[in-house]
């Protein structure tokens, strides 16, 4: 996968990407040595800035252990998804690891018919059918950090309407009431700027950098949620991945 150096998102980000591919699928193993920071500046073409900010981000989520002298080593990764247990992106969590005190608000609640062909292709999911679309601002303080839109099918979800998303975790809900286990994320990164609506929801202005975040919830290989959440700068990125 190389750079892509026209693109929005950070250079550091885009070799993140690459390094945590490259150990999802086993072509780089517990304890292997990652290439040099020369070597990783001279493979992708980019500054050495670039690849320490990328090797600090892994270090930071634990992907990597550093030992002086001898280079970044892979740290070992345990897949909790395959114990059944929930692995998800706990922005709770996150919010927690800032030192600042999270909440949720849930700004909107439908159950409407699929109209959108990007979310129907996520999901797997007919367009026309009925979904559950759940618009929530996480906050850290009470200041905005992120708008999360959640997608599910409602038949597949029945009830969701009666459960109170802005005390509990969506996914904790998903596991005990609906039986979901074995949980996995997958997640895609741009930089975009906040539209109208969005600078208004996060206490923003029009225009401001934020990153988007497009996450499929999966369960047993299957879609079961598509969001869409904009993050704005203050949310490390690493302190998703919990």
């Amino acid at each position: 996968m190389p750079i892509n150096k026209k693109s929005y998102v950070p250079l550091y980000a885009q070799l993140l990407d690459i390094l945590i591919e490259q150990m999802d699928s086993g072509k780089l193993k517990a304890h292997d040595k990652l290439p040099t920071e020369k070597e990783l500046c001279e493979r992708y073409q980019v500054s050495r800035t670039t690849v320490r900010q990328a090797l600090d981000e892994l270090e930071k989520m634990k992907r990597i252990y550093k030992q002086q002298g001898k280079g970044s080593f892979v740290a070992p990764f345990e897949n909790e998804a395959s114990k059944n247990k929930v692995n998800f992106i706990n922005v709770v969590e996150a919010i927690k690891k800032m030192g600042r005190k999270p909440s949720t608000i849930v700004a909107d609640f439908q159950i409407r018919d699929l109209i959108e062909i990007d979310i129907a292709r996520a999901l797997e999911y007919k367009v026309g059918k009925k979904i559950y679309a759940i618009k929530r601002i996480r906050l850290a303080d009470r200041d905005p950090v992120m708008l999360e839109e959640t997608y599910l099918p409602a038949d597949r979800f029945s009830g969701l309407e009666n459960e109170d998303l802005e005390s509990e975790s969506l996914h904790h809900i998903l596991q005990r009431n609906y039986h979901l286990l074995n949980m996995s994320f997958k997640r895609e990164f741009r930089a975009v700027l906040l539209n109208k609506e969005q600078a208004k929801m996060l206490k923003a202005e029009k225009g401001d950098p934020a990153m988007q975040m497009m996450t499929q919830g999966l369960s047993g290989g299957y879609p079961f949620e598509f969001t869409k959440a904009i993050v704005k700068g203050e949310l490390p990125l690493y302190l998703l991945d919990t």
